[in-house]
This record gives C-alpha cells, structure tokens and sequence, in this order.
C-alpha cells in the first residue's frame, strides 16, 4: 500500500495529462510513473468507449498498475457522490486515475448552496467553495464497499483531518478501500482544514 506523500502529486495535476511519458521513468514525491508495455486489452474494457488510435498506442502505469489512460480528475466538484465517480470510469476511459472528494473523521454540511459559480465575464472560470462537506469515514468506507470501478482505473481517495490523529484515523480507515490517498493539508472555505 502507498499511502501519506506518495500519490500527493497525481491530483496536483488537475484534469491535465500526467507529463510527457516519451522519457525515462520520471517521479513526483517518490511515485515513479512511466509508460510501459501494458498489453492495451488488460487497460481497457469492453463497457468503455475506445480510445483514438492515437491515445490507444500508448499504455499508462502508475505504481506497477495500468492506467486506462494518463489524465486524473481532482477531488471535488464532478466526483461528489460515488455514482458519479463510477459514472466517470465507465464512460471516460482517458480518466486513469479518478479522486474522490475529501473526507474526514466526523460528518461535514459544508457551505449552504449555491457553491458553485462561473467568474463574471470569465468564459470558462469558474469557482467553488463547498466546504469540505462529506459523510465521514466510517459512513464513505460503506459506501466504497459497493464501489465497482472498470479496470485500469487507479482510486484516489481524498483525505483530510485538523490533526496527525484525525488523518491517521481517516486513513486507517479508508486506506484499505484505496489505490492511494491524496492528503488534503488545506481548504480555503473550511476553518481548521
């Protein structure tokens, strides 16, 4: 298991591409990520749409797994239920690593609505403040119990506490439903996050 630091990177990179994978293996925090020779059928699935020919030469790994494909999706706003998250998987196959929202020891409401906004005269700027809401641990490690992802789908779990104690909690608690997780060490919308 590769937790705390390791995967810190994969959700920094947003819904980018992970960085050119035509060099030698590269590391972010100590995760290697390279491209390797991943037979396309073990990456893909028979419920996903297939990749461009182009996307499809090509395979994606991360820590010895592989990837459907090399773009990740940050936690947060597209992946605030698991339903979503699944719905994602099936249907965007380029989505190699999928992140689920931040989640903490104890039940959070969050922000009242709306939390969600496109800027004013910003075509495509949008903002958010959601304010960590989220069921808690114990109730999300139910729900990622029924969780049924494609393979080649790498689960990021977004993690967060207000102290060593309360992330070691979430992650003894979560760590085992998890690929890796993503330390969420701040939130603008959150006090003591």
């Amino acid at each position: 298991n590769h937790f705390f630091g390791t995967l810190l990177c994969v959700s920094v990179l947003g819904c980018c591409p992970l960085p050119s994978l035509d060099s030698s293996p590269f590391h972010f925090a100590s995760a290697p990520m390279e491209a390797t020779s991943v037979p396309p059928s073990s990456a893909s699935t028979a419920a996903s749409p297939p990749l461009s020919s182009s996307a499809s030469a090509r395979s994606y790994e991360l820590l010895g797994r592989p990837l459907s494909g090399p773009f990740t999706i940050p936690s947060g706003i597209a992946t605030v239920t698991l339903d979503g998250l699944e719905l994602l998987a099936r249907t965007v196959p380029q989505l190699g690593v999928l992140t689920t929202k931040s989640i903490g020891p104890e039940p959070r409401a969050g922000n009242r609505e709306p939390v969600y906004a496109q800027l004013e005269g910003q075509s495509g700027a949008w903002v958010n403040a959601v304010g960590l809401a989220n069921p808690g641990c114990d109730e999300f490690a139910k729900e990622l119990r029924e969780l049924k992802l494609p393979p080649g789908r790498f689960l990021l779990v977004s993690i967060m506490g207000g102290n060593t104690a309360e992330f070691v909690r979430v992650a003894t608690t979560l760590g085992p439903f998890a690929d890796g997780l993503e330390l969420n060490f701040s939130c603008p919308h959150a006090e003591g996050h």
